[in-house]
């Protein structure tokens, strides 16, 4: 499913919604391509040597830059980062929108290729950049698992029977009520994910430093 991190911050709007369970909901979910994202942005970071298989079952390569390989769904999951296409669409490869998207992937990997030829990736700032973009894609990817185990069509028909059966429920068919739902069922899982983290391991907080206080220009004139 793909759902976001970044929705997990979200609120307000399921109440509201009038869907009558008191859970928050997610009115801004925004996660078109939130794997995909991280993927184009590990991408750059430099080139890898091509993988000994496809990355999904019937893949295919679509394209070389220099040893490294371009797959369909590469260019696939690129559109979806782009909102191009949404999630589970199919990408027609004789569009002026996979051509532009492939091209798009060229030119990154080709600049990232550069990149790592005049050792741009050596800079400590980038490091920790990448590093950064690494971190991120493990954690979409580790969100997205856990909530496509807990947002099956099963969990969101028994949310919905409940929530049909409250006093204060708002009449909605099935599919009406479902988007809200899947966004519920996404915040509740990645709330309870994100607690037990925190309660297993160490987080510690520091006042962020005050910054100084800039001269006042007239107070130093004679």
């Amino acid at each position: 499913m793909g759902r976001g991190l970044a929705i997990a911050r979200q609120g307000g709007g399921a109440r509201r919604a009038g869907l009558g369970w008191a859970g928050p909901g997610l009115a801004g979910l925004g996660c078109a391509g939130f794997l995909g994202l991280s993927a184009l942005a590990l991408a750059a970071c430099g080139p890898q040597a091509a993988p000994d298989r496809a990355p999904e079952p019937g893949d295919r390569v679509v394209a070389r830059v220099g040893p490294e390989a371009v797959y369909l769904s590469d260019v696939r999951r690129a559109a979806q980062a782009q909102g191009a296409i949404g999630e589970g669409e199919a990408l027609d490869p004789a569009s002026d929108l996979y051509r532009s998207v492939l091209d798009e992937l060229i030119d990154r990997k080709l600049l990232a290729r550069e990149a790592q030829r005049l050792h741009l990736d050596r800079d400590p700032a980038v490091a920790r950049r990448l590093k950064a973009l690494r971190e991120k894609a493990l954690a979409d990817v580790l969100v997205s698992r856990a909530v496509d185990r807990r947002v099956t069509d099963e969990a969101v028909r028994e949310l919905y029977a409940a929530q049909q059966k409250q006093p204060a429920a708002r009449p909605l068919s099935l599919e009406a009520a479902r988007p809200e739902i899947v966004r519920y069922l996404t915040f509740d899982e990645v709330r309870t994910l994100l607690a037990r983290l925190r309660q297993e391991t160490s987080v510690q907080v520091f006042p962020a430093p005050r910054s100084a206080a800039k001269p006042d220009p007239a107070g130093a004139r004679p």
